[in-house]
């Protein structure tokens, strides 16, 4: 990472209309996909907790539904409680999953270098615009690993010709070789 920072901007989606088509139409399954790219998360689990989140506020409303006393709906109780609830309940789980995936982020950023010390930045990315969020990952992820997904998700290798001041960018780590295995032999 560039400056302990993403090398790419949060709001330059545009520039990779690809990632950002994934980013927007599959968020979930491109977010998943990049975090299990570095090995924070499996890409099931994560794509469960998502669906978890989704699935909360539906069961919240149908509990306050189903616990308002039959007299409430003469009093007009109902329409004013549900009004709130309304409004309420999607609030506080978007702010409940923009922590969690904050928190993802946090160890992300630590993966690649960078410093884990942006909870409450990446916390309000997520809750604001997370689409950003997830294109701005999944592109840092990608040039890392001199990858693109490309339309119906199909990844494709980038140039292997290519120098690393050519790279969108540049590689993070120290480089992994292999070694031939050394056979021994037991006497």
């Amino acid at each position: 990472m560039q400056n302990r920072e993403f090398h790419f901007k949060l709001c330059h989606c545009f520039d990779d209309c690809q990632t950002f088509c994934h980013a927007w139409a599959c968020q979930p399954c491109r977010d998943a996909d990049t975090y299990k790219s570095v090995s924070v998360t499996t890409y099931w689990s994560l794509i469960g907790i998502m669906f978890f989140f989704s699935s909360l506020g539906v069961v919240i409303g149908e509990i306050v539904r189903f616990c308002m006393p039959e007299d409430a709906h003469d009093l007009g109780i109902t329409m004013h409680f549900s009004n709130h609830t309304a409004v309420l309940v999607p609030l506080a789980i978007k702010g409940l999953r923009a922590i969690y995936l904050a928190r993802l982020r946090q160890q992300l950023r630590v993966k690649l270098g960078g410093s884990g010390n942006k909870a409450a930045m990446d916390c309000l990315c997520y809750w604001c615009c997370p689409c950003c969020v997830v294109n701005q990952n999944a592109r840092q992820v990608d040039g890392i690993q001199h990858v693109s997904v490309q339309c119906c998700c199909s990844l494709v290798r980038l140039g292997q010709n290519v120098s690393v001041q050519q790279l969108p960018c540049p590689p993070v780590g120290q480089v992994v070789t292999l070694q031939q295995p050394v056979e021994t032999k037991v006497v």
